[in-house]
């Protein structure tokens, strides 16, 4: 999900940078990014549908209609949250609740890069049917507080903001949507800090992140001129 997602994110960059001739990569981009209505990720479609708004109140001047595909099956995975059918929501709250007891046993030097699972031995949490839930907290932040310690942490954070200071140029409608889409992601799930290819799909979020800084611009007299 979180593949397709940046996927849609390259696409609309391309659409503005790429030469005419090329027009056609951005749209197999942007219709391949529809894919992830099929991972049935309620957060990213949520994203993603969200996204596609924006496009569609930016560019409805110009008559570029988006549009998404939403059966009764996508619809299911929304409702099953609000019926008892689904229990993601309350598993991570547990795997939230377990992650807050890591943390105190680990505040200082932290449990290590990768060994959330492992410190959370102690405290590992089950499911409704009594399955133990062996994974890492869905919460992005809570894991590299735990992972890292306080200190870490902390200058962890001090550096990731520079980075941002030095490299996002201009706070733009792109810069927005990436960040505020990235934000969701953390605070939901894990594998962007997790999984080898979630570091690598990151690792693009942000350099997109900041290309767009520097060239994206949704002033009026852009968008007429695109």
């Amino acid at each position: 999900a979180g593949f397709f997602l940046l996927s849609f994110f390259v696409s609309v960059f391309f659409f503005f940078t790429i030469e005419k001739k090329y027009k056609w990569l951005p749209t197999l981009l942007f219709f391949s990014s529809s894919l992830v209505l099929f991972t049935f990720s309620r957060i990213v479609i949520c994203l993603f549908g969200l996204n596609l708004l924006v496009l569609f109140i930016l560019f409805i001047r110009k008559r570029k209609l988006f549009f998404s595909f939403t059966p009764l099956l996508f619809i299911e995975r929304f409702v099953n949250l609000f019926t008892g059918g689904d229990t993601s929501a309350l598993d991570r709250v547990n795997l939230f609740k377990s992650s807050i007891s890591v943390f105190k046993e680990n505040w200082y030097m932290g449990t290590g890069m990768g060994r959330f699972v492992k410190a959370m031995e102690d405290f590992v949490p089950r499911t409704a049917s009594g399955i133990q839930l062996l994974q890492p907290v869905h919460n992005v932040i809570m894991l590299l507080l735990t992972d890292l310690g306080i200190f870490g942490f902390v200058s962890f954070v001090i550096l990731f903001y520079k980075i941002c200071v030095l490299n996002i140029k201009k706070v733009n409608i792109g810069v927005i949507a990436i960040t505020s889409s990235l934000f969701v992601i953390c605070m939901f799930d894990h594998y962007l800090l997790s999984l080898p290819q979630g570091l690598i799909l990151m690792g693009i979020f942000f350099v997109l992140l900041f290309e767009v800084s520097k060239i994206l611009n949704y002033a009026e007299d852009d968008v007429d001129k695109y």
